[in-house]
Protein backbone atom coordinates (compact mmCIF):
# COMPACT_ATOMS: atom_id res chain seq x y z
CA UNK A 1 0.00 0.00 0.00
CA UNK A 2 2.07 2.92 -1.26
CA UNK A 3 -0.48 5.73 -1.12
CA UNK A 4 -2.02 4.98 2.30
CA UNK A 5 -5.57 5.22 0.90
CA UNK A 6 -8.12 2.52 1.71
CA UNK A 7 -11.36 2.45 -0.31
CA UNK A 8 -14.53 1.06 1.26
CA UNK A 9 -18.12 0.87 0.08
CA UNK A 10 -19.28 4.08 1.76
CA UNK A 11 -16.13 5.74 3.07
CA UNK A 12 -12.46 6.34 2.30
CA UNK A 13 -9.64 6.23 4.87
CA UNK A 14 -6.13 7.63 4.67
CA UNK A 15 -3.80 5.62 6.92
CA UNK A 16 -0.87 6.93 8.94
CA UNK A 17 1.38 3.87 8.97
CA UNK A 18 3.76 5.45 11.49
CA UNK A 19 1.12 6.14 14.15
CA UNK A 20 -1.08 3.23 12.96
CA UNK A 21 -4.24 5.34 12.99
CA UNK A 22 -6.32 6.90 10.24
CA UNK A 23 -5.12 10.35 9.19
CA UNK A 24 -8.67 11.11 8.09
CA UNK A 25 -11.83 9.28 7.06
CA UNK A 26 -14.34 10.81 4.66
CA UNK A 27 -17.91 9.56 4.29
CA UNK A 28 -21.03 10.60 2.41
CA UNK A 29 -24.32 10.44 4.31
CA UNK A 30 -27.87 10.45 3.02
CA UNK A 31 -31.13 9.60 4.72
CA UNK A 32 -31.28 6.25 2.91
CA UNK A 33 -27.81 5.16 4.03
CA UNK A 34 -28.82 5.51 7.67
CA UNK A 35 -31.51 2.86 7.22
CA UNK A 36 -31.13 -0.84 6.62
CA UNK A 37 -30.56 -4.28 8.10
CA UNK A 38 -26.98 -3.85 9.28
CA UNK A 39 -26.51 -4.59 13.00
CA UNK A 40 -23.50 -4.06 15.27
CA UNK A 41 -24.05 -7.40 16.98
CA UNK A 42 -23.17 -9.17 13.73
CA UNK A 43 -19.93 -7.22 13.21
CA UNK A 44 -16.47 -7.86 14.62
CA UNK A 45 -13.34 -5.72 14.76
CA UNK A 46 -10.78 -6.86 12.21
CA UNK A 47 -7.21 -6.02 11.27
CA UNK A 48 -6.82 -4.52 7.82
CA UNK A 49 -5.06 -7.10 5.65
CA UNK A 50 -4.66 -4.41 2.99
CA UNK A 51 -2.07 -2.67 5.16
CA UNK A 52 1.33 -4.31 5.57
CA UNK A 53 1.58 -6.48 8.69
CA UNK A 54 4.44 -4.37 10.09
CA UNK A 55 2.51 -1.12 9.73
CA UNK A 56 -1.08 -1.87 10.65
CA UNK A 57 -2.87 -1.68 13.99
CA UNK A 58 -3.50 -5.05 15.62
CA UNK A 59 -6.36 -6.24 17.79
CA UNK A 60 -3.86 -7.13 20.50
CA UNK A 61 -2.66 -3.50 20.66
CA UNK A 62 -5.92 -2.49 22.36
CA UNK A 63 -6.26 -5.47 24.68
CA UNK A 64 -6.20 -4.51 28.36
CA UNK A 65 -5.43 -0.83 27.70
CA UNK A 66 -8.72 0.66 28.89
CA UNK A 67 -9.16 2.55 25.61
CA UNK A 68 -12.15 2.05 23.33
CA UNK A 69 -11.73 1.22 19.66
CA UNK A 70 -13.33 4.43 18.45
CA UNK A 71 -14.95 4.61 15.01
CA UNK A 72 -14.10 7.53 12.72
CA UNK A 73 -16.93 6.62 10.33
CA UNK A 74 -19.59 5.45 12.83
CA UNK A 75 -21.10 2.02 12.34
CA UNK A 76 -24.58 3.52 12.73
CA UNK A 77 -23.99 5.67 9.63
CA UNK A 78 -23.81 2.57 7.43
CA UNK A 79 -26.80 0.36 8.15
CA UNK A 80 -27.83 -0.08 4.53
CA UNK A 81 -26.17 -3.50 4.45
CA UNK A 82 -24.34 -5.78 6.84
CA UNK A 83 -21.30 -5.61 4.60
CA UNK A 84 -21.19 -1.81 4.80
CA UNK A 85 -21.45 -1.92 8.57
CA UNK A 86 -18.80 -4.64 8.85
CA UNK A 87 -16.33 -2.44 6.96
CA UNK A 88 -16.55 0.23 9.65
CA UNK A 89 -15.06 -2.27 12.13
CA UNK A 90 -11.76 -2.42 10.23
CA UNK A 91 -8.97 -1.05 12.42
CA UNK A 92 -8.15 1.33 9.55
CA UNK A 93 -11.32 3.18 10.61
CA UNK A 94 -10.45 3.05 14.32
CA UNK A 95 -8.41 5.14 16.76
CA UNK A 96 -8.00 4.84 20.56
CA UNK A 97 -10.63 6.85 22.41
CA UNK A 98 -11.45 7.39 26.07
CA UNK A 99 -14.61 5.36 26.69
CA UNK A 100 -16.71 6.74 29.56
CA UNK A 101 -17.68 10.36 29.05
CA UNK A 102 -16.39 10.47 25.48
CA UNK A 103 -16.70 7.63 22.96
CA UNK A 104 -19.73 6.09 24.64
CA UNK A 105 -21.26 9.40 25.66
CA UNK A 106 -20.45 12.86 24.28
CA UNK A 107 -18.83 11.64 21.04
CA UNK A 108 -21.79 9.30 20.45
CA UNK A 109 -24.16 12.23 21.01
CA UNK A 110 -22.12 14.22 18.50
CA UNK A 111 -22.40 11.41 15.93
CA UNK A 112 -26.19 11.42 16.33
CA UNK A 113 -26.22 15.17 15.77
CA UNK A 114 -24.36 14.71 12.48
CA UNK A 115 -26.83 12.01 11.45
CA UNK A 116 -29.70 14.39 12.17
CA UNK A 117 -28.37 16.89 9.62
CA UNK A 118 -29.61 14.50 6.91
CA UNK A 119 -33.15 15.49 7.96
CA UNK A 120 -32.49 19.01 6.66
CA UNK A 121 -29.92 18.37 3.90
CA UNK A 122 -29.89 15.93 0.99
CA UNK A 123 -26.14 15.26 1.07
CA UNK A 124 -23.82 15.43 4.06
CA UNK A 125 -20.06 14.97 3.71
CA UNK A 126 -18.10 14.25 6.89
CA UNK A 127 -14.33 14.16 7.44
CA UNK A 128 -13.17 12.78 10.80
CA UNK A 129 -9.73 12.14 12.21
CA UNK A 130 -7.28 12.33 15.11
CA UNK A 131 -5.11 15.27 16.17
CA UNK A 132 -1.89 15.37 18.17
CA UNK A 133 -1.72 18.83 19.73
CA UNK A 134 1.29 19.93 21.81
CA UNK A 135 1.11 21.95 24.98
CA UNK A 136 3.59 24.43 26.43
CA UNK A 137 6.11 22.96 28.85
CA UNK A 138 8.67 24.50 31.23
CA UNK A 139 11.26 24.90 28.47
CA UNK A 140 9.32 24.71 25.23
CA UNK A 141 6.59 22.79 23.48
CA UNK A 142 5.73 19.29 24.64
CA UNK A 143 3.72 16.66 22.77
CA UNK A 144 2.68 13.85 25.07
CA UNK A 145 0.35 10.98 24.30
CA UNK A 146 0.25 7.31 25.33
CA UNK A 147 1.24 4.54 22.94
CA UNK A 148 -0.49 1.15 22.78
CA UNK A 149 1.06 -2.20 21.92
CA UNK A 150 4.70 -3.21 21.98
CA UNK A 151 7.61 -1.29 20.44
CA UNK A 152 8.47 -0.64 17.75
CA UNK A 153 5.03 -1.36 16.26
CA UNK A 154 2.78 0.84 18.40
CA UNK A 155 -0.55 2.68 18.08
CA UNK A 156 -0.63 6.35 19.10
CA UNK A 157 -3.41 7.69 21.35
CA UNK A 158 -4.61 11.03 19.91
CA UNK A 159 -4.90 14.07 22.16
CA UNK A 160 -7.94 15.37 20.22
CA UNK A 161 -10.33 14.45 17.42
CA UNK A 162 -11.78 16.63 14.67
CA UNK A 163 -14.86 16.43 12.52
CA UNK A 164 -15.71 18.65 9.54
CA UNK A 165 -19.27 18.58 8.22
CA UNK A 166 -20.32 19.94 4.83
CA UNK A 167 -24.06 19.72 4.17
CA UNK A 168 -25.74 20.48 0.83
CA UNK A 169 -29.38 20.98 -0.05
CA UNK A 170 -29.45 20.70 -3.83
CA UNK A 171 -28.15 23.94 -5.34
CA UNK A 172 -29.94 26.04 -2.76
CA UNK A 173 -27.69 26.07 0.28
CA UNK A 174 -24.46 24.74 1.74
CA UNK A 175 -23.48 24.73 5.41
CA UNK A 176 -20.04 23.94 6.80
CA UNK A 177 -18.82 23.51 10.37
CA UNK A 178 -15.62 22.27 12.00
CA UNK A 179 -15.26 20.82 15.49
CA UNK A 180 -12.35 19.76 17.70
CA UNK A 181 -12.83 17.77 20.92
CA UNK A 182 -10.29 16.56 23.48
CA UNK A 183 -9.87 12.81 23.84
CA UNK A 184 -11.21 12.90 27.38
CA UNK A 185 -14.48 12.79 29.28
CA UNK A 186 -16.69 15.80 28.45
CA UNK A 187 -19.53 16.87 30.78
CA UNK A 188 -22.92 16.17 29.22
CA UNK A 189 -24.12 19.75 29.83
CA UNK A 190 -21.51 21.24 27.49
CA UNK A 191 -23.23 22.40 24.28
CA UNK A 192 -21.75 21.28 20.99
CA UNK A 193 -21.02 24.89 20.10
CA UNK A 194 -18.29 24.81 22.77
CA UNK A 195 -16.17 22.77 20.36
CA UNK A 196 -16.83 24.68 17.14
CA UNK A 197 -13.61 26.06 15.61
CA UNK A 198 -12.77 28.11 12.50
CA UNK A 199 -12.15 25.79 9.57
CA UNK A 200 -8.92 27.56 8.66
CA UNK A 201 -7.55 27.10 12.20
CA UNK A 202 -8.24 23.37 12.03
CA UNK A 203 -6.52 23.20 8.64
CA UNK A 204 -3.41 24.84 10.07
CA UNK A 205 -3.32 22.47 13.05
CA UNK A 206 -3.98 19.31 11.01
CA UNK A 207 -1.98 20.17 7.88
CA UNK A 208 -5.03 19.31 5.76
CA UNK A 209 -7.13 21.40 3.39
CA UNK A 210 -10.77 20.35 3.50
CA UNK A 211 -12.96 20.24 0.38
CA UNK A 212 -10.52 22.27 -1.77
CA UNK A 213 -12.60 21.90 -4.94
CA UNK A 214 -15.79 23.10 -3.23
CA UNK A 215 -14.56 26.01 -1.09
CA UNK A 216 -12.44 28.82 -2.50
CA UNK A 217 -10.23 30.93 -0.25
CA UNK A 218 -12.77 33.73 0.15
CA UNK A 219 -15.54 31.30 1.10
CA UNK A 220 -13.21 29.38 3.42
CA UNK A 221 -12.22 32.50 5.34
CA UNK A 222 -15.82 33.65 5.65
CA UNK A 223 -17.33 30.44 6.98
CA UNK A 224 -19.40 30.57 10.12
CA UNK A 225 -17.89 27.73 12.16
CA UNK A 226 -21.06 27.41 14.24
CA UNK A 227 -23.45 27.10 11.27
CA UNK A 228 -24.57 23.56 12.09
CA UNK A 229 -24.21 23.69 15.87
CA UNK A 230 -27.04 26.16 16.41
CA UNK A 231 -29.60 23.34 16.51
CA UNK A 232 -27.92 21.64 19.47
CA UNK A 233 -30.09 22.06 22.55
CA UNK A 234 -28.55 23.83 25.56
CA UNK A 235 -29.92 22.79 28.97
CA UNK A 236 -31.85 25.64 30.58
CA UNK A 237 -30.95 24.81 34.19
CA UNK A 238 -27.18 25.02 33.77
CA UNK A 239 -25.33 25.74 30.56
CA UNK A 240 -21.56 25.87 30.24
CA UNK A 241 -19.57 26.56 27.10
CA UNK A 242 -15.81 26.41 26.58
CA UNK A 243 -14.63 28.84 23.90
CA UNK A 244 -11.21 29.05 22.22
CA UNK A 245 -10.14 32.50 21.06
CA UNK A 246 -9.30 33.81 17.60
CA UNK A 247 -6.05 35.76 17.27
CA UNK A 248 -5.40 39.03 15.41
CA UNK A 249 -2.24 41.16 15.10
CA UNK A 250 -3.02 44.84 15.70
CA UNK A 251 0.49 46.33 15.35
CA UNK A 252 4.03 45.15 14.67
CA UNK A 253 7.54 46.54 14.53
CA UNK A 254 11.07 45.18 14.13
CA UNK A 255 11.36 43.82 17.66
CA UNK A 256 7.79 43.20 18.76
CA UNK A 257 4.07 43.22 18.13
CA UNK A 258 0.65 43.83 19.63
CA UNK A 259 -2.25 41.44 19.25
CA UNK A 260 -5.70 40.73 20.56
CA UNK A 261 -7.43 37.43 21.07
CA UNK A 262 -11.21 37.23 21.00
CA UNK A 263 -13.52 34.61 22.53
CA UNK A 264 -17.26 34.42 21.91
CA UNK A 265 -20.03 33.48 24.33
CA UNK A 266 -21.77 30.83 22.21
CA UNK A 267 -24.44 30.15 24.81
CA UNK A 268 -28.00 31.07 23.97
CA UNK A 269 -28.10 33.02 27.24
CA UNK A 270 -26.29 35.94 28.84
CA UNK A 271 -23.51 34.49 30.98
CA UNK A 272 -23.90 34.49 34.74
CA UNK A 273 -20.12 34.66 34.88
CA UNK A 274 -16.97 33.58 33.05
CA UNK A 275 -13.23 33.05 33.45
CA UNK A 276 -10.39 32.94 30.93
CA UNK A 277 -6.88 31.52 30.68
CA UNK A 278 -4.40 33.28 28.37
CA UNK A 279 -1.20 31.45 27.39
CA UNK A 280 1.55 32.75 25.11
CA UNK A 281 4.90 31.49 23.88
CA UNK A 282 7.74 33.07 21.92
CA UNK A 283 7.10 36.59 23.22
CA UNK A 284 7.88 38.59 26.38
CA UNK A 285 4.76 40.52 27.36
CA UNK A 286 5.53 44.18 28.13
CA UNK A 287 1.98 45.56 28.13
CA UNK A 288 -1.18 43.74 29.16
CA UNK A 289 -3.15 41.64 29.26
CA UNK A 290 -5.83 44.34 29.08
CA UNK A 291 -9.32 44.69 27.69
CA UNK A 292 -11.70 43.19 30.21
CA UNK A 293 -11.36 41.64 33.62
CA UNK A 294 -8.47 41.52 36.07
CA UNK A 295 -5.43 39.48 34.95
CA UNK A 296 -3.56 37.38 37.49
CA UNK A 297 -0.13 36.16 36.37
CA UNK A 298 0.39 32.43 36.92
CA UNK A 299 3.83 32.44 35.31
CA UNK A 300 5.62 34.52 32.65
CA UNK A 301 3.52 32.94 29.88
CA UNK A 302 0.15 32.33 31.54
CA UNK A 303 -2.55 34.58 33.02
CA UNK A 304 -5.92 33.86 34.59
CA UNK A 305 -8.43 36.60 33.74
CA UNK A 306 -11.58 37.07 35.82
CA UNK A 307 -14.41 39.62 35.59
CA UNK A 308 -14.03 42.53 38.00
CA UNK A 309 -17.68 43.01 38.94
CA UNK A 310 -21.24 41.93 38.24
CA UNK A 311 -21.46 44.06 35.11
CA UNK A 312 -18.44 42.39 33.53
CA UNK A 313 -19.73 38.94 34.47
CA UNK A 314 -22.70 39.32 32.14
CA UNK A 315 -21.66 38.76 28.52
CA UNK A 316 -24.68 38.64 26.25
CA UNK A 317 -25.29 35.63 24.02
CA UNK A 318 -23.02 35.64 20.93
CA UNK A 319 -21.06 38.65 22.23
CA UNK A 320 -17.31 38.51 22.72
CA UNK A 321 -14.58 39.37 25.17
CA UNK A 322 -11.28 40.76 23.87
CA UNK A 323 -7.88 40.47 25.54
CA UNK A 324 -5.04 42.69 24.29
CA UNK A 325 -1.30 42.32 24.79
CA UNK A 326 1.98 43.71 23.44
CA UNK A 327 5.47 42.34 23.75
CA UNK A 328 8.96 41.96 22.35
CA UNK A 329 10.19 39.06 20.24
CA UNK A 330 13.08 38.26 17.93
CA UNK A 331 11.01 35.79 15.92
CA UNK A 332 7.41 36.92 15.25
CA UNK A 333 6.75 33.77 13.24
CA UNK A 334 7.30 31.70 16.41
CA UNK A 335 4.83 33.64 18.56
CA UNK A 336 1.71 31.66 19.45
CA UNK A 337 -1.13 32.29 21.86
CA UNK A 338 -4.17 30.52 23.25
CA UNK A 339 -7.24 31.83 25.07
CA UNK A 340 -9.59 29.41 26.77
CA UNK A 341 -12.76 30.96 28.15
CA UNK A 342 -15.48 29.23 30.14
CA UNK A 343 -18.87 30.96 30.03
CA UNK A 344 -21.64 29.72 32.31
CA UNK A 345 -25.33 30.43 32.78
CA UNK A 346 -27.21 29.20 35.83
CA UNK A 347 -28.74 30.43 39.07
CA UNK A 348 -25.76 29.42 41.21
CA UNK A 349 -22.93 29.61 38.68
CA UNK A 350 -20.06 31.78 39.96
CA UNK A 351 -16.78 33.14 38.65
CA UNK A 352 -14.98 30.54 40.75
CA UNK A 353 -17.06 27.79 39.13
CA UNK A 354 -15.88 29.03 35.74
CA UNK A 355 -12.26 29.27 36.89
CA UNK A 356 -12.38 25.71 38.25
CA UNK A 357 -13.27 24.41 34.78
CA UNK A 358 -10.28 26.01 33.06
CA UNK A 359 -7.62 23.53 31.97
CA UNK A 360 -4.26 24.61 30.58
CA UNK A 361 -3.60 23.05 27.19
CA UNK A 362 -7.27 22.54 26.30
CA UNK A 363 -7.36 25.07 23.45
CA UNK A 364 -4.87 24.82 20.57
CA UNK A 365 -2.18 27.48 20.28
CA UNK A 366 -2.59 29.73 17.25
CA UNK A 367 0.27 31.40 15.37
CA UNK A 368 0.32 35.20 15.47
CA UNK A 369 1.91 35.26 12.02
CA UNK A 370 0.13 32.82 9.73
CA UNK A 371 2.39 30.16 8.17
CA UNK A 372 2.22 29.38 4.45
CA UNK A 373 -0.60 27.02 3.43
CA UNK A 374 0.16 23.34 4.10
CA UNK A 375 1.02 21.31 0.99
CA UNK A 376 -1.14 18.28 1.76
CA UNK A 377 -4.77 18.33 0.67
CA UNK A 378 -7.66 16.08 1.54
CA UNK A 379 -9.04 14.79 -1.76
CA UNK A 380 -12.29 16.33 -2.89
CA UNK A 381 -15.34 14.17 -2.11
CA UNK A 382 -16.15 11.72 -4.86
CA UNK A 383 -19.55 11.85 -6.55
CA UNK A 384 -22.24 9.86 -4.82
CA UNK A 385 -22.15 7.16 -7.49
CA UNK A 386 -18.58 6.30 -6.49
CA UNK A 387 -19.79 5.33 -3.02
CA UNK A 388 -22.55 3.00 -4.10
Amino acid sequence: MSDGIRMYTNFIASIDTRLRNPKWVIEHLTRSKLKGDGTRSSSQFTEDAGVGARFRAKLSDYRGTGYDRGHMAPASNHKESQGSMDETFSLSNIAPQVGGGFNRDYWARFERFVQDTTKSFDDVWVVTGPLYIPRPGPSGWVLEHPMLGQPPQMVAVPTHFFKVVLAEQGDASTAVAAFVMPNSAIPAEYPLSAFSVPLTSLEEVSGLTFFPSLLDDARRMGLDAAALSSTMAVPSKLAIVRSCGNLHVTASWSSGLCANIVARNTLNETSTSWAALLSVSGITITSGPTGIGAPEMIDSETWAILPIDGTQQKIQAKNTITINFCGVTDAPEEVVASLETVFGHGPNFTTQDAANKLSSGYCPFLPVVSPPPPPHDVPAPAPESDFE
